[in-house]
C-alpha cells in the first residue's frame, strides 16, 4: 500500500483485524481508482 492510501483509511483486509466494532466498505474499487490518490497528476 501507499502512504496516501494508508493516510485515507484503507487496508488490506486479507491481513487486518479489528480491534473494535467497524463497517467494512467493500466493491469501492471504483471509488479508489477515480480518487485523487490514482486521478490524473497535476504538473
Amino acid at each position: 500500500m501507499t502512504e496516501p492510501e494508508i493516510e485515507a483509511g484503507y487496508t488490506v483486509t486479507c491481513v487486518a483485524y479489528p480491534l473494535s466494532d467497524c463497517v467494512l466498505e467493500t466493491h469501492q474499487q471504483q471509488v479508489l481508482y477515480s480518487s485523487s490518490l490514482y486521478g490524473p497528476k497535476a504538473q
